[in-house]
């Protein structure tokens, strides 16, 4: 059994991670979803979701906003949140007048009692078109957490710190118990492989990168069939 804590020491630091990488990519990814009747070409890349909220708190999400041109302008975002479920929208509209060369942050307050499925608060923002300037928009998903004795920030180191302190703590361990003594190196290199993989499916939710990290995923989900197999053939 001793020989066995490093590795259930680093699938605890596994799952933690895969949990919180699969949460947050399916967060984003509903958000891509949710009311796509605006369309628009480019990517609103200035937006900023939390990607924890607990029950009865209240956050923020952010879009950043930039004037290039060499004389005012006058931006219009319009921002759609759920409002209890998916079909259910709220809409904001906010005008802003930038001075040449002028960036700034534009934040609205989301509540976790607009969550839909009671897990999930969707957003999309848009830019609309103004003097040349084309349409962008962006979404994010933002998980509730049925923790209220703590904000969703700690939430999120709490998550990363056990995650990845238990997969470093047991990738390490192994190595140090290698052959004769229990695992060898080519098993802590398959293990970090696994915790590299996760770290950027995690990385991939936090960016909204959804589609890469759903890619990423799969790979880990091959990863652990191909070492079963070469498990099973030794």
């Amino acid at each position: 059994m001793k020989r066995k804590l490093p590795l259930i020491v680093f699938f605890f630091g596994f799952l933690v991670g895969l949990t919180m990488a699969v949460v947050v990519i399916w967060a984003d990814l509903e958000a891509s979803l949710f009311n796509p009747a605006i369309l628009a070409d480019d990517s609103l890349n200035g937006l900023r979701c939390p990607l924890f909220m607990t029950t009865g708190e209240t956050r923020q999400v952010s879009a950043s906003v930039k004037n290039d041109r060499d004389r005012p302008l006058t931006v219009t975002l319009r921002a759609h949140f759920t409002a209890g479920a998916v079909t259910l929208i709220q809409e904001f509209d906010s005008r802003q007048t930038l001075e040449a060369g002028e960036a700034r942050w534009v934040s609205w307050p989301i509540f976790s009692e607009d969550a839909a499925f009671d897990r999930l608060v969707l957003a999309r923002v848009f830019t609309l078109r103004a003097f040349g300037e084309p349409p962008r928009q962006g979404s994010c998903g933002v998980v509730v957490v049925d923790w209220p004795f703590m904000p969703g920030w700690l939430v999120s180191v709490l998550l990363l710190s056990a995650s990845f302190g238990a997969m470093g703590g047991g990738a390490f361990w192994a190595y140090r118990q290698r052959s004769p003594h229990g695992f060898t190196r080519r098993t802590a290199v398959s293990l970090l492989s696994l915790a590299a993989v996760v770290a950027f499916g995690v990385i991939a939710g936090v960016m909204g990168w959804w589609l890469i990290g759903t890619g990423l995923l799969v790979m880990m989900f091959l990863l652990l069939v191909v070492a079963n197999l070469e498990r099973l053939a030794g």
